[in-house]
């Protein structure tokens, strides 16, 4: 399921879920456009007896993305739009480390 939430996009992954497909299109909610557009996946939700698989298929998902020079076509990911938004993501990682979250891929 996708909520639009004006900005605050969520995804809920259910224990019945296809775990594949879900990564695969929380993979591409989350990056499409670097993560630089209104309704990218900004929170996954997932029941708690399948989260472990999720989340270790989403990591191994998220490193394979080719990153790049947003120019060629081959790229995934790319460089943030400017160096304030770069700053701006840095410091929700450090908010979000700082209570308790913990990076499992990137960082």
């Amino acid at each position: 399921m996708v909520l639009g939430l004006g900005g605050n996009a969520g995804v809920i992954v259910c224990g019945s879920a296809d775990i594949d497909f879900a990564v695969k299109r929380c993979i591409f909610g989350a990056f499409a456009y670097s993560g630089q557009i209104c309704i990218h996946a900004q929170r996954i939700f997932v029941e708690r007896k399948i989260l472990d698989e999720f989340l270790e298929k989403l990591v191994v998902s998220a490193r394979s993305l080719r990153f790049g020079d947003p120019l060629k076509p081959e790229t995934q990911i790319s460089i943030m739009i400017d160096e304030p938004n770069a700053t701006r993501v840095e410091g929700w990682v450090r908010e979000a480390t700082g209570n308790g979250a913990k990076i499992v891929c990137g960082g």
